[in-house]
């Protein structure tokens, strides 16, 4: 994979070098100019909202639901509405999250969608401010997800005996069959491996993974207190503090839904809110059709 990524940026620096040398070939090959600046965009972010979809899209991959999915990125994508910015931010990210996942288990024309998707927020090449390149590359991230699919493909070597560090590494490594590593991991680890692994996912390079993580194994170890004070923890987390809420709303435990309810009754901050839509989520599934 390192090698197809090298190899990708030498071809785009080519392509711009010539364009900056050979002004009218620029020209020809009509290449966009910036329309934004670099850290007005970044500022320009609001992350709870980004965070906010990114979850609701995640959730969607994780259930196979790929029509739902392909709606909400037809939606995303063609919404002169939505702030440019975050539109980028949120095609992109969910565009490389789903190389992690196997072939076949969203539909492929997701990734076939966004690849096709233009970044709108071009901000100036470092060396060639002339140039506009996107902030966030949709296509390139879809393009790189969907050449995962096709090496997935490749035997992988035995999971026997694999120790927790073992999988925290491989999960931190760029590449595919993550969300197979972790359910694997899920039916073949110890109660005390699981947690072990569980509590890896903040320091994990890729949100979106990490969410897989705390979705995955969660429910096989929240009625261990570690696990359960590792997850309150995380309910103000502005990645991984959706899935987090979840993971807990699913407890039988008490105590357990009893401190969700205290942080939601203080009405204040991601924490509280994300608590109170835990709570809701298992008033909704309890309730009697």
């Amino acid at each position: 994979m390192a090698y197809y990524g090298i190899m990708f940026r030498i071809a785009v620096s080519l392509l711009i070098l010539s364009s900056a040398v050979f002004p009218a070939a620029a020209a020809d090959n009509d290449m966009p100019a910036p329309n934004w600046n670099r850290a007005a965009a970044l500022a320009a972010q609001d992350r709870h909202a980004i965070s906010e979809n990114l979850e609701y899209l995640y959730h969607l991959a994780r259930d196979g639901q790929s029509d739902v999915l392909l709606k909400e990125v037809n939606r995303i994508a063609d919404d002169p509405a939505l702030p440019a910015v975050e539109r980028d931010r949120v095609l992109q990210q969910l565009a490389a999250a789903l190389g992690d996942f196997p072939p076949g288990y969203v539909d492929s024309r997701i990734l076939e969608r966004l690849a096709t998707t233009r970044a709108r927020v071009r901000v100036a090449h470092e060396e060639y401010p002339g140039v506009g390149v996107p902030l966030y590359n949709i296509r390139a991230a879809a393009s790189g997800s969907l050449a995962q699919w096709a090496r997935a493909a490749e035997p992988e070597a035995p999971f026997d005996d694999i120790t927790p560090d073992d999988l925290i590494h491989a999960l931190a490594q760029p590449g595919s069959g993550h969300v197979e590593r972790i359910r694997r991991a899920r039916a073949d680890l110890s109660a005390e491996d699981t947690e072990t692994v569980l509590l890896s996912a903040p320091g994990l390079p890729d949100a979106a993974t990490a969410s897989i993580l705390l979705a995955e194994l969660a429910p096989a170890v929240i009625h261990r207190p570690a696990v359960v004070d590792f997850l309150m923890g995380l309910l103000d987390d502005p990645m991984l503090g959706g899935t987090a809420a979840l993971a807990l709303a699913d407890s039988n435990d008490t105590a357990t839904l009893d401190r969700l309810a205290e942080i939601a009754d203080k009405n204040s901050g991601l924490a509280s809110r994300r608590a109170s839509l835990a709570l809701q989520s298992r008033l909704q599934t309890e309730a009697p059709p």
